[in-house]
């Protein structure tokens, strides 16, 4: 399952009604019962209707993980159990993660978010439509660049200008990696692949850069991008809608240089809350981790959805986030679906409170979303 075909399943059945969990919560004194055994009692036979093998599932809570569990199996042909250290790919939850990097290089001054990145990597954008020279960070971090989700010829189709519009594009992360790579890393001559119409990706060491001023700052030490799934240990397999593991191979070095950025992240729920909890206690004059500033940027609203066409409920786009504001308050919100694989997290970053869960099965967002609206007013405690 693709991102448009998980968009369209949560256009259908996202907030389907769930019964909400009751934690005591009272928002006058700000405290919550917690009882893991609520969330275990609600996901556990979810996953068994919707034949969803495995979950890694945590919460955060003040700005602290609170809980965190895994479920189910990794492959269900082996019997494989999940545990708290497997690793899911992460699908397009994997934007969030680069958009830090990206704010980062901009507080360190590396690079503006309001100049064109051909400023940058004049060869990039030197051939095809002139609307390429005109592309900025924050418009691809917006999804307001008017590139599409991923090219279907060459040179890159544009469906608007740049600036002018709202559509979700893959394909402006992977032109924003390809610039922080020419800035802070190195882009190889070889080996190379062959990827969307018929064009040529070749090897790039953004998953060591992201590694090192990213994952690892984080406490993310076993996040990866790399992976090769037969040899692979601990790492969740894919699963169709019958529960049937799908054959991968190797996501490889030319593969990261395409997709790392848009969806090529490996993690689980105990690494990816660091990274939230990152962003809940900004740190001033770090050298890897935001400050207060550039997190407030990043979060802030900057493209409006066109009505009728909102992803998972948010009305506007913030950098590497969609906004989704409701009566109680305000939630940042970003989900994930490729094949065999459906994430999603929420968070309030005004109460410090959220929840990650990343499925292997083209049926998790069936869980997901449940999982979502059943917890949707705990997120404002």
């Amino acid at each position: 399952m693709y991102r448009r075909d998980f968009v369209s399943l949560c256009a259908q059945s996202a907030f389907f009604g769930a019964a909400v969990l009751n934690f005591g919560c009272s928002k006058k004194e700000n405290s919550t019962s917690f009882d893991p055994d609520q969330i275990e009692k609600l996901i556990s036979p979810w996953m068994a209707e919707f034949k969803v093998p495995g979950a890694s599932v945590a919460f955060i809570q003040r700005g602290e993980m609170i809980w965190n569990k895994p479920f189910g199996v990794r492959n269900t042909t082996t019997g494989e159990p999940v545990d708290a250290d497997t690793l899911f790919e992460a699908a397009s939850v994997s934007k969030t993660v680069f958009s830090s990097a990206v704010m980062k290089l901009a507080e360190m001054n590396v690079l503006s978010l309001d100049q064109p990145l051909s400023n940058y990597y004049p060869e990039v954008f030197a051939n095809g439509d002139p609307r390429m020279k005109l592309i900025t960070a924050r418009q691809i971090l917006s999804h307001s660049s008017g590139l599409p989700e991923w090219r279907s010829g060459n040179p890159i189709e544009f469906h608007y200008d740049p600036g002018t519009g709202f559509e979700y594009s893959g394909e402006g992360y992977w032109l924003l990696q390809t610039v922080v790579s020419h800035l802070k890393g190195k882009i190889f001559d070889e080996p190379c692949g062959i990827y969307e119409a018929g064009t040529e990706f070749c090897a790039t060491d953004i998953a060591d850069y992201m590694k090192q001023n990213v994952l690892v700052p984080n406490g993310m030490t076993n996040s990866s991008y790399v992976i090769d799934y037969p040899t692979a240990k601990n790492v969740a397999t894919p699963h169709d809608q019958q529960s049937k593991p799908y054959t991968k191979g190797s996501f490889d070095a030319t593969a990261v240089a395409r997709y790392a950025s848009a969806g090529g992240l490996l993690t689980n729920a105990k690494e990816y809350s660091k990274f939230l909890i990152g962003l809940f206690h900004p740190k001033e004059n770090d050298p890897y981790l935001l400050n207060a500033a550039s997190v407030n940027e990043m979060v802030r609203p900057q493209s409006k959805l066109p009505k009728g066409q909102e992803i998972d409920g948010c009305q506007q786009w913030a950098l590497g986030w969609g906004i989704k504001d409701q009566s109680e308050g305000r939630l940042i919100v970003h989900s994930g679906g490729q094949q065999g694989i459906v994430s999603l997290t929420m968070a309030s970053i005004e109460h410090q409170n959220a929840f990650v869960i990343f499925t292997n099965s083209d049926n998790g967002g069936h869980v997901t979303y449940r999982l979502a609206e059943a917890l949707n007013a705990q997120l404002f405690a």
